[in-house]
């Protein structure tokens, strides 16, 4: 009879666990209004961020490189910011919202954390620590080119 009850409960938390490591993905046609993704590493040319946003004179693209050695704030245009949406979408990356996990079994390695923010409020969030969602490899390279080819536009080296 104990055994059945302590059998019972670990599948209880086992439910309660995976029902909390992701969120259903949000649905929203708004616009995106603002795009972050961070990424972490054993060494500076690891550490960025990467963001986008609306802001009072159209969108701007931040850009914290090496660690924050390197900083940039880029003007895009509206063709470049339909490109980030449709990255955004192509990548399915609504799907992420409330991927929160750890890979506790790894000492070091490589992290991300995502925020997309759209115009009617709503908000996709996500990040993991040597764990990631499904299409993480494919996305990230995407995020990478997109930012890359605004880099590239300005004159930036890109280390990345």
């Amino acid at each position: 009879m104990m055994r059945e009850k302590i059998l019972a409960g670990l599948v209880l938390l086992a439910v309660l666990l995976t029902a909390s490591a992701c969120s259903k993905p949000i649905r929203t046609d708004a616009p995106i209004s603002s795009f972050s993704f961070s990424h972490s590493g054993m060494h500076t040319g690891l550490i960025y961020t990467l963001s986008a946003a609306r802001t009072e004179v159209g969108w701007q693209a931040e850009l914290s490189l090496l660690a924050g050695e390197r900083e940039y704030s880029l003007d895009m245009t509206s063709e470049e910011v339909e490109a980030l949406a449709s990255l955004v979408q192509n990548h399915e990356l609504s799907r992420w919202n409330g991927f929160d996990r750890v890979n506790r079994h790894a000492l070091d390695g490589t992290g991300f954390d995502l925020r997309i923010g759209y115009e009617d409020g709503q908000e996709v969030r996500a990040s993991g620590s040597n764990a990631f969602p499904e299409g993480y490899a494919a996305a990230h390279e995407a995020i990478l080119k997109f930012f890359g080819e605004l880099m590239e536009k300005s004159g930036i080296d890109n280390p990345l």
